[in-house]
């Protein structure tokens, strides 16, 4: 599709968004690349969340912070909303034992009067990696 011109792009993506959201089971992964790349950013970033969610409870944290990333990146979200999706965006990070990369993630989540101090859906803590948030062991002498 790359070499169409766009507005028949975007008409063939919207085409096919519209036509997965109307399945029984929906795909939240290819909604999100359909309405993206439709020109609905919005709407695919609250796609790309329900994919990261999916993508972490299949234990597949790279993707689900890619997506997290992605959702952050295409809408304007209200500050306890942004908070949580960074914080499960670090988190996701950790358990892909990106620790490094989860770190400014974490400081950069608003902590202000909107925001809820434990964001953490689903038990995320107890998923991380048994090495901790870098991956690597310490020994203990």
């Amino acid at each position: 599709m790359a070499s169409l011109a766009t507005e028949v792009r975007e008409a063939r993506h919207g085409g096919l968004a519209d036509v997965l959201g109307k399945q029984p089971v929906l795909d939240a992964e290819a909604l999100f690349r359909h309405s993206l790349g439709a020109g609905r950013r919005e709407r695919a970033a609250e796609w790309a969340v329900q994919a990261a969610e999916r993508a972490a409870e299949m234990l597949a944290f790279a993707r689900a912070a890619e997506l997290y990333g992605r959702a952050l990146e295409f809408k304007e979200w209200d500050e306890a909303r942004m908070a949580s999706l960074k914080i499960a965006r670090a988190e996701a990070l950790v358990s892909a034992g990106r620790g490094a990369e989860a770190a400014p993630v974490f400081l950069s989540a608003p902590t202000g009067r909107g925001a809820v101090p434990d964001h953490r859906p689903h038990g995320r803590r107890q998923r991380r990696h048994p090495r901790g948030a870098g991956g690597h062991r310490t020994q203990v002498s």
